[in-house]
């Protein structure tokens, strides 16, 4: 017999036993041919039992070796890891992970950096799906060019119908249709690059941010030596916290620089030309995510991973992140955040059972738990505005339907005034049952009192008309006039009753400097800040005695907002984020007390002027003149001279 056999039985000398093959591909042609008779009591059937045992020490030594040299090629994910590696087929070039601790985000997101880096093998474990412990398909897409997944980002700008939901697979149930449109409309947008790599081009730079240099070398790194071939890695450098990658695709060469960066850096260590890659890993100060913003290419990844455990209104990095989340700081490359992944479904190969039991008991039922095992963000404030609810309070009308549903409405604004601290002004409808409709919201820092007195009276549709009462050049004064067209007749502007307090100069009232700069002023109620968030809170309460007006049925409120109306939407989030101050020092450190907080509340301010007054709907007619009129205006210039309330009760 030769060392050699051939592949078919026939060929196979019958006593082949006698004289085994000692190399590898003879034991296992051996092994196949004669599979049928391993459990046989004879001679022959000990050596192939025999071949057996070799052939299985041999693959274990084999696949040991090849998990040491490639490790990725053999790396499983779970679903929520999956699904953000196949987030770039809905355009998505930045997804920001904000979930819940021991979830494998960093893992995650240095897996799918290399995704991009490396030519996507379909042999690699990854690219095959099976079925997790929930019953759920996980599969990842291999990945196509740069290029391509750009032009899929472009097209879902034009056509964003197309666009699946990116917390559910792209082959799953709810996307399926919409992949398979997306497919159709761009087909070669989704055939995988391999051979070749993600990115054409020769040399291409990324980097990997994280608090400071020992959570680079003790975590970062060592995450990325953990999942790279050997045969990429170049130079490796904790010292100067480096990685450098190099790999042929037929005669071509392509390197990578991997870059880790510290935030404890100053700014200018994250200046520089934009590069292919960013990954951030930990909370980032709003300052350095600032400078980070602008350093990508157009055809860039980015990725964020961070459990936000630090209260969201105290927490500055946590604060950022949460703005981030609403969409109040925009990322580039058509960001996607995903939140609220909780510990619940994450497999065991990423968290141990025993670990999540002792997880869940040290954080279930507290505030920060809802961060560490539900991933969510939480405060350590109550919020003031409990009963505010972003579906029941906001209504989808322009304010032209608003202005036919109520002609008869009376029209109001209230005044926060301002110059380092924006100047806030809120337009707010009240209807015949008393309900409030806020329409429109001036949000503006750094500005004179003439500019912003000319800007609110030009939002309201109508022009200042300059008056003279003396010969001098100084001797004018503006009063508010209709312009025509979109002209809305205000009855009064209610504002901040501190400007009505003396200048110590001139003696007279600062709201005299409003006057004569054409926007007519009435003092606000005197309630304290308190008082005036409680009174607001208690108008957003649900009244089954009254109807919504969109859904025309109990309950209801006595506060609405026109959210795509100027300026309202942003109102909306910062009323969501409004808390209760919370004592600094002493026995009750970081317990909520009966104070708002004294910053980024110049919305709400506006909005309790109007709210917490005691106007009351009345008819037009009831009011003898405009409160635009000259009249009107000579009456409030004396600071003792009770507003023109459309009411008894003031």
């Amino acid at each position: 017999m030769t060392s050699s056999p051939s592949d078919t039985l026939d060929e196979i000398d019958e006593e082949w036993w006698l004289n085994p093959p000692d190399d590898l591909e003879g034991q296992l042609t051996i092994f196949n041919a004669r599979l049928d008779h391993l459990q046989d009591k004879t001679p022959e059937g000990q050596e192939l039992r025999a071949i057996f045992l070799k052939l299985n020490n041999e693959a274990e030594a084999l696949s040991k070796q090849a998990k040491e040299d490639c490790p990725i090629a053999f790396m499983r994910l779970g679903w929520e890891q999956a699904l953000k590696c196949n987030s770039w087929v809905w355009g998505i070039g930045f997804d920001v992970d904000f979930d819940a601790n021991r979830k494998g985000k960093t893992c995650c997101s240095i897996i799918n950096a290399i995704l991009y880096i490396l030519p996507n093998d379909p042999h690699w474990k990854m690219f095959s799906c099976y079925t997790d412990d929930w019953g759920r398909i996980v599969q990842v897409l291999q990945r196509p060019t740069a290029q391509k997944i750009l032009k899929i980002r472009n097209y879902l700008k034009e056509h964003p119908e197309l666009k699946g939901d990116p917390f559910k697979q792209p082959y799953d149930e709810e996307n399926i249709e919409k992949f398979a449109s997306l497919q159709i409309a761009l087909p070669d947008c989704f055939k995988p690059a391999y051979p070749q790599a993600c990115y054409q081009e020769k040399n291409n730079t990324l980097w990997h941010g994280a608090p400071d240099s020992d959570y680079h070398k003790d975590i970062i790194m060592p995450e990325w030596r953990k999942w790279l071939p050997k045969s990429v890695v170049g130079r490796d450098s904790d010292y100067d916290k480096t990685i450098d990658l190099t790999f042929r695709i037929g005669k071509a060469e392509y390197n990578w620089y991997l870059v880790f960066k510290s935030y404890e850096s100053k700014d200018t260590k994250w200046s520089g030309a934009a590069v292919s890659g960013i990954l951030l890993t930990e909370g980032v100060k709003e300052e350095t995510l600032d400078e980070i913003r602008q350093r990508f290419r157009n055809d860039a990844f980015g990725h964020w991973d961070y459990t936000p455990y630090e209260p969201r209104n105290v927490g500055a990095k946590t604060a950022i992140a949460h703005k981030v989340f609403k969409g109040q700081v925009e990322l580039p490359l058509s960001p996607f955040v995903f939140s609220g992944f909780g510990i619940d479904k994450t497999p065991t190969f990423i968290l141990p059972e025993e670990k999540r039991k002792e997880m869940i008991s040290m954080w279930a039922g507290t505030a920060q738990g809802e961060a560490r095992i539900r991933g969510k963000f939480f405060t350590s404030s109550p919020v003031v505005l409990t009963n505010l609810d972003r579906f029941f309070h906001t209504i989808p009308w322009t304010k032209e339907e608003l202005f036919a549903r109520f002609p008869e409405g009376n029209l109001y604004r209230g005044l926060d005034p301002g110059y380092d601290h924006p100047t806030a002004c809120a337009w707010g409808l009240l209807n015949k049952v008393n309900t409030w409709f806020i329409y429109r919201i001036y949000s503006k820092a750094g500005t004179s009192i003439p500019q912003r007195c000319k800007e609110i009276v030009e939002a309201s549709g109508n022009t200042r008309i300059e008056k003279k009462w003396g010969r001098g050049e100084d001797d004018k004064y503006y009063t508010e006039a209709p312009k025509g067209g979109e002209s809305e007749s205000i009855i009064a502007t209610i504002a901040d009753f501190h400007v009505f307090k003396d200048d110590e100069n001139t003696k007279q009232s600062y709201a005299t400097n409003y006057t004569k700069q054409g926007l007519t002023l009435i003092p606000s109620t005197t309630m304290r800040p308190r008082d005036r968030a409680q009174k607001f809170d208690e108008l957003l309460q649900p009244d089954l005695t009254r109807a919504h007006p969109v859904l025309r049925k109990p309950p209801a409120a006595k506060v609405y907002f026109l959210i795509n109306e100027p300026g309202v939407a942003e109102a909306v989030e910062r009323l969501e984020n409004i808390f209760w101050d919370r004592y600094r020092s002493g026995d009750r450190l970081g317990e909520p007390k009966d104070e708002i907080q004294s910053h980024d509340d110049d919305e709400f301010d506006a909005m309790c002027y109007l709210l917490c007054s005691p106007v009351r709907w009345m008819p037009r007619s009831t009011f003898q003149m405009s409160a635009t009129s000259s009249k009107f205006a000579s009456l409030q210039n004396h600071k003792k001279q009770r507003p023109l309330f459309a009411s008894t009760g003031y």
